[in-house]
């Protein structure tokens, strides 16, 4: 019973210690609507919902939590201009794949330019996980590094998307009258 207590608390702890490098890795998935303006770390939506559970399972306090959310904010603020260049990245990307003729160079040059683009994101990322683990204490980082591998296996590991696959499930997608 011990070791069943243990291992779900390690596995919440992880997913919520997770969820900030996930957020972070998806800055689309949630804003930081009110944390950084006084309305606490549980806003209850996005982010903030996840941050808020990591702040009591790692029972972070009030100056690691402001800490915390100023580095989540500062580098989603750098990673901006980035983020919006990915989404026309992926806009022309679009356009051109449904173009009458193939254009070939141009798409090279579109996929050079995303990998870039993800490139400096995957610093942005690794820059901001260094910067919270650094908020942490000793016993909160061991803490947290002994759920992770949990976490991982738990979402079918590092960058998986989750329910993403419409393909598979196209009777739930949103646009089922697009049937391919």
């Amino acid at each position: 019973m011990k070791k069943q207590i243990l291992t779900m608390s390690l596995l919440t702890v992880f997913a919520l210690t997770g969820s900030i490098y996930a957020v972070h890795a998806d800055p689309l998935a949630g804003r930081m609507m009110g944390e950084m303006r006084g309305g606490g770390m549980g806003d209850g939506s996005g982010s903030g919902r996840h941050l808020a559970k990591m702040a009591r399972v790692l029972d972070l306090s009030e100056d690691q939590q402001t800490q915390i959310l100023a580095i989540v904010e500062e580098e989603r603020t750098k990673t901006e201009p980035l983020r919006r260049q990915m989404a026309e990245n992926r806009d022309q990307l679009r356009q051109l794949t449904h173009a009458d003729t193939f254009d070939e160079a141009a798409v090279r040059a579109l996929a050079a330019k995303k990998a870039e683009i993800g490139a400096e994101l995957m610093v942005s990322r690794a820059r901001t996980q260094n910067r919270i683990q650094a908020q942490l204490t000793p016993e909160q980082r061991l803490l947290a590094e002994k759920v992770r591998p949990l976490m991982q296996e738990r979402r079918g590991g590092m960058g998986k998307h989750r329910n993403n696959d419409c393909y598979s499930r196209l009777a739930d997608c949103p646009k089922t009258d697009a049937r391919l």
